[in-house]
């Protein structure tokens, strides 16, 4: 490479040197790369509506356990609707490119509802006890807490 410049003056040349870093600079704070996807707010919607279902759900069971209306066979239906419900929001999450942290954070809340089943079915005619809904709330809390924390800071472009 030839240290020559094919300007006809240094300064010309030291003004075309100047004159392209400031190109340059300005090419790469225009550019932004983003790593996550963009807010959603049907998403977030669907989280919170979903959070206020599994809510209710659980100050009901408090007061049904020990009755036939707190029995797991008694509520396949939420467990249904519910499921589906997840498996919805699952699917947005994961269509959406550069989406994989809400993703994940979907997929932890769907195990959580597992777990929950689990229990219940296996409480069985007890239904859940209320000393078993207090941590249950709390996952819940967490992992819905989690997807809205994350969907509130890419809408304030965080």
């Amino acid at each position: 490479i030839s240290n020559r410049c094919a300007c006809r003056s240094q300064k010309q040349c030291t003004q075309a040197a100047v004159l392209s870093l400031l190109l340059c600079s300005l090419i790469c704070v225009s550019c932004s790369v983003k790593f996550v996807s963009d807010y959603d707010e049907a998403l977030d919607s669907q989280v919170t509506a979903l959070h206020t279902k599994i809510e209710t759900f659980l100050i009901k069971m408090g007061g049904e356990s020990g009755t036939k209306a707190g029995e797991y066979d008694s509520n396949l239906d939420f467990y249904a609707e519910t499921e589906a419900q997840i498996s919805t929001i699952k699917m947005r999450a994961e269509s959406t490119p550069k989406n994989e942290l809400t993703t994940k954070q979907v997929t932890g809340l769907e195990s959580t509802f597992n777990k929950l089943e689990v229990v219940h079915k296996k409480e069985a005619e007890a239904g859940l006890k209320p000393n078993l809904i207090a941590p249950i709330r709390s996952s819940f809390d967490s992992e819905c807490t989690a997807i809205t924390t994350l969907e509130l800071a890419k809408k304030r472009g965080q």
